[in-house]
């Protein structure tokens, strides 16, 4: 029987084909997230803070799914390589995590894997403060 080699198999296309699929099985967490979309936004319902080790603390958001999200309801892990922003006059200012509060509007970016129970539970990478509550 004769022994085939793969580059006589392959042709310039289907190399392409190939090298294409490869890559977009290499993602982590959320297949569909890209970086100008928020994995998502709604209403902060919980904020938690850690007791130590390596978060800060954690936030329930619950919203709905729209165009630009993926997810309705999260348990969003806060790390000290989260970068939390507030939105002042259509500028970014960078905060804290003291000022994530219970009945603002908020929207966050995932990092890593989620684990798809219900809510979804996520590390946040980013999270803005839509509107400020005083």
């Amino acid at each position: 029987m004769k022994r085939t080699k793969l580059k006589e198999i392959l042709t310039p296309g289907l190399s392409a084909l190939l090298l294409a699929a490869l890559v977009a099985g290499c993602g982590s967490g959320s297949s569909n997230r890209t970086a100008s979309r928020a994995d998502i936004r709604g209403l902060i319902t919980s904020v938690s803070r850690a007791g130590g080790g390596k978060a800060l603390g954690s936030i329930l958001v619950e919203g709905t799914v729209e165009n630009d999200t993926t997810f309705d309801k999260a348990a969003i892990t806060v790390t000290p390589d989260t970068r939390i922003y507030v939105s002042r006059g259509g500028e970014l200012e960078a905060t804290s995590f003291n000022s994530l509060k219970i009945g603002q509007k908020a929207q966050a970016t995932f990092t890593g894997p989620v684990a798809e129970s219900y809510p979804v539970q996520a590390v946040a990478s980013r999270i803005e403060i839509l509107d400020r509550q005083e």
